[in-house]
């Protein structure tokens, strides 16, 4: 017999859940599963209980890759009980579970992204429990940076960042704050043009904009744009406020805008707006590297991100990496090959499963 109930869920009850879960995020949230159902994409939403009470809750959606078709359980399970994830148990019954929904599915496998601390404890559980390390790293909030509202000070801001700041407010910049349409369109354009550059579709932009009009319908999307007297847009920044944390999810910064510091001061009077609205963290949302990468001194696209964030005081949070439990094995391998190819063209090292 089980120890752990998997039952679906109504979005009502879902919603319900998710206020009393910990580590939650707006990739989980009601929100934005109601987004993802707008976009054709199948979804299920599942509590878990044991003796009939609720002690996580799991979600995830079915989305069609070039590599094949895959179930991803992103950012989730989320744990009303946290004591949860560190039962054995518990992640051999999820491992079932999930197979379950990938085979009804149809997929080649399900990746899962739990909001979990990296413990040494849970992952040597995991292994045990026969998860796969997922071929691709860190490309979600699996680590982030924090920084508290109590604690930041202006004050207290690296030097150099300091620097740039007072570079910035020499040129008479200014950071505007906003949810209407036009707003989200100066977002989006100068987004459009950061990825073009790059020559990578970090989201592709039609889609990203549709989910940050849904942060808009409930009120919870708050566009900063940096400008000059002449109105030329240096920077902008969308950020997703949900209670007393908000998450800065997605930053894109001119060429010129950063060399005159419209991104330190973006960030800075973001972190000054969040505080009159009464918002106690903001999460930096990924795009930091982790403990380990850098204690081995490897190479990572994002370390002078990281170190950005650094400059503003922001706390390292790890969670458990990117999982795969594998449906269909010779299908499963060919994804590995191609999406391990992909990472290592895109500068992403591969590290193995480990916990602090």
């Amino acid at each position: 017999m089980p120890k752990y109930k998997y039952t679906p869920v109504s979005d009502n009850e879902y919603a319900s859940l998710h206020k009393k879960a910990s580590y939650i995020t707006f990739y989980n949230s009601p929100e934005r599963m109601k987004f993802i159902k707008k976009r054709n994409r199948k979804t299920g939403q599942f509590k878990v209980s044991v003796d009939e009470t609720p002690v996580a809750v799991v979600s995830y959606q079915v989305i069609p890759a070039r590599s094949g078709t895959f179930v991803y359980f992103q950012h989730s399970p989320i744990f009303i009980d946290p004591r949860v994830a560190e039962d054995l148990v518990f992640w051999q019954e999820l491992k079932q579970f999930t197979q379950y929904i990938g085979q009804k599915e149809q997929a080649i496998y399900v990746r899962i992204t739990p909001r979990v601390p990296n413990k040494k404890q849970i992952v040597t559980d995991i292994l045990m429990a026969g998860y796969k390390r997922a071929p691709v790293q860190e490309l979600d909030a699996c680590v982030t940076r924090t920084i508290s509202m109590q604690q930041f000070s202006i004050e207290n801001l690296r030097p150099d960042l300091s620097e740039m700041l007072e570079r910035a407010q020499k040129r008479n910049l200014r950071t505007t704050f906003s949810s209407d349409t036009i707003a989200l369109e100066d977002f989006v354009s100068i987004y459009r043009t950061l990825a073009a550059k790059k020559q990578i579709d970090f989201v592709p932009v039609d889609y990203l904009k549709d989910e940050l009009k849904t942060y808009a319908e409930h009120n919870q999307l708050m566009i900063a744009s940096v400008r000059d007297e002449k109105e030329t847009l240096y920077a902008a920044a969308s950020i997703v406020i949900q209670g007393d944390t908000a998450w800065y999810y997605w930053a894109a910064t001119a060429d010129q805008g950063l060399d005159i510091g419209a991104d330190v001061m973006m960030l800075a009077e973001t972190i000054t707006e969040l505080k009159k609205r009464n918002v106690i963290v903001l999460d930096l949302w990924g795009g930091s590297v982790s403990t380990e990468i850098r204690e081995k001194g490897l190479p990572h696209p994002w370390k002078a991100m990281d170190e950005f964030k650094q400059g503003f005081g922001a706390t390292l949070v790890e969670y458990l990496p990117a999982l795969d439990v594998p449906i269909r094995a010779p299908q499963y391998l060919a994804a590995v090959f191609y999406q391990r190819a992909l990472m290592t063209k895109r500068g992403y090292p591969y590290v193995p499963l480990s916990g602090n």
